[in-house]
C-alpha cells in the first residue's frame, strides 16, 4: 500500500516534469491524508545561472499541528545539486534542518542539528531532505534521467542510496483533454 501511494504522489509530480523546460514554472501540489485536504506545497523552478533553482514552501495541518517547511535547491544545467537547504517554520522561528553544499564531485558539507561535517563522495551524489518538501523528488527524477537512469544513486545528508525506477504510464482525461502521467517508484 505504502509503495501504490508513493508511485500515485510520483505521478501528480510526474505531471511538473515536463514543464521545467521554460525559464520559471510555478505549480502547487494538495496534500491530502486519509482521502482528506490538509495542506499544500508551492514550488517554483528557475532555469539560471547555467542550471536551476527550485523554490518550495510545504504546509499540512496533522491533528491541529501545523507542519511548515520551506525549501531551496541550486542545481547544475545536468540537475547534480549544488546547494540544498531545508526549513522548519513557526510561528516564531526560523530553524535549520539540513543544508547540503557540494564543492565538486569530491566532498561535501552537510548541516544538521546545528553540526556541520564534512562529507567525501565517489560520484555527485543527489541531495535530498527526508520527506519534504515533495517538489524535490522532481528533481531527483530529473537528476536520474540526466544521469542515465542509473541502478541506485548515493544520497546525502547520510551514506544511504536510492532506486529510482519507471513504473509505467497512465492516461487521465481532464477538461476533454488526455495527459500522460508517467510512473515512478523511489526505493
Amino acid at each position: 500500500m505504502k509503495r501504490d501511494r508513493r508511485a500515485l504522489l510520483l505521478s501528480v509530480l510526474a505531471c511538473g516534469l515536463a514543464r521545467f523546460a521554460g525559464a520559471q514554472t510555478s505549480d502547487s501540489l494538495r496534500i491530502y491524508y486519509v482521502a482528506r485536504p490538509v495542506g499544500w506545497e508551492k514550488y517554483t523552478v528557475d532555469a539560471r545561472d547555467g542550471g536551476h533553482s527550485l523554490t518550495a514552501d510545504f504546509s499540512y495541518i496533522d491533528r491541529g499541528r501545523r507542519i511548515h517547511r520551506q525549501g531551496t535547491m541550486a542545481t547544475r544545467a545536468d540537475y547534480t545539486p549544488t546547494k540544498l537547504e531545508v526549513f522548519n517554520v513557526a510561528d516564531t522561528a526560523r530553524t535549520l534542518l539540513v543544508r547540503v553544499e557540494l564543492d565538486g564531485a569530491s566532498t561535501a558539507a552537510v548541516t544538521q542539528r546545528g553540526r556541520t561535517h564534512k562529507v567525501s563522495v565517489a560520484q555527485p551524489p543527489f541531495a535530498l531532505s527526508p520527506y519534504t518538501p515533495l517538489s524535490q523528488h522532481l528533481m531527483l527524477i530529473r537528476y536520474w534521467r540526466a544521469h542515465g537512469k542509473p541502478k541506485a544513486l548515493t544520497m546525502l545528508p547520510g551514506d544511504g542510496r536510492v532506486t529510482v525506477a519507471l513504473a509505467g504510464t497512465d492516461t487521465v482525461t481532464v477538461g476533454g483533454h488526455a495527459t500522460p502521467l508517467t510512473r515512478y517508484t523511489i526505493d
